[in-house]
């Protein structure tokens, strides 16, 4: 999507609503930048992934829930984009199964390293270690003040520990993305840019050559990004958080942008 500034109004042009590639194909929507849809159960589709040059290799971003569909069709992308070249890097916008479900497949598939945030890996290590005999009594607590009836609180027990299940297992090791950091991607200077309240430390990537930034969930066209309070931080207010990260993007990034989205 591209967003023109007027008198304080963002309308946006969707570029490539025609363009949307078929599970197991790409399509270059940038210099080097290729666009992968992976398919998704429930009203979200698809996930938006993304595939870049990276010189003597590839590096990917974000990498679709962790499931056999999902191998089948990265195995097709791998055989016919990469043009013998490996994957050198992935990385991960944040903790979600749809972001890293199929990261530690991807990194030992390529013998490569998994870069995230330090805060969302340790995060989604946690999360997956949770099995389902694992319900906290606090979080229950925590439902139920939040009004939950008993009925939905059995839905939580029988969901709990579902996490970890659509993620395969993370490398024991990573490469920390921080704040303002530069990464090297293509010969070209990318700027990772963090937002809070969908995750704890979710990276933007921002390439100011191409006027490009890949938003992953922080950044999505016609809907918000799920913001909640969790039993693990109940005196959180991620809304805030989110609302402080939307208003430093727009003071820091220029006016007409091509913004590449995880959804929609």
């Amino acid at each position: 999507m591209d967003s023109t500034s007027r008198r304080g109004f963002d309308p946006l042009t969707y570029k490539f609503e025609e363009h949307r590639p078929r599970p197991g194909e790409a399509f270059e929507v940038a210099d080097g930048i290729w666009w992968i849809c992976m398919p998704m159960p429930g009203r979200l589709d698809h996930i938006n992934l993304w595939l870049l040059n990276d010189g003597e290799g590839w590096t990917i971003i974000d990498t679709g829930l962790h499931n056999e569909e999902g191998k089948k069709h990265w195995r097709r992308i791998f055989d016919k984009y990469l043009d013998g070249k490996p994957v050198t890097r992935v990385i991960a916008t944040h903790l979600h199964p749809d972001h890293t479900g199929l990261a530690g497949w991807l990194v030992s598939e390529w013998d490569c390293q998994l870069w995230m945030s330090r805060a969302d890996f340790y995060m989604c290590k946690v999360m997956s270690a949770a099995r389902p005999a694992d319900v906290p009594e606090d979080a229950i607590r925590f439902y139920r003040r939040a009004g939950f009836t008993e009925e939905r609180l059995d839905r939580y027990r029988q969901r709990f520990g579902q996490f970890g299940a659509r993620v395969s297992s993370l490398p024991a090791g990573y490469r920390r993305i921080s704040d303002g950091q530069y990464l090297e991607i293509g010969g070209r200077e990318w700027r990772a840019v963090i937002g809070h309240g969908h995750a704890p430390e979710h990276v933007c990537l921002y390439c100011p050559e191409l006027k490009l930034i890949i938003g992953g969930d922080q950044l999505l066209p016609k809907i918000t990004p799920n913001v909640s309070v969790q039993p693990s931080e109940p005196l959180a207010n991620p809304l805030r958080e989110w609302i402080v990260s939307c208003e430093r993007f727009r003071e820091m990034l220029p006016p007409n942008l091509l913004v590449l989205p995880a959804h929609e």
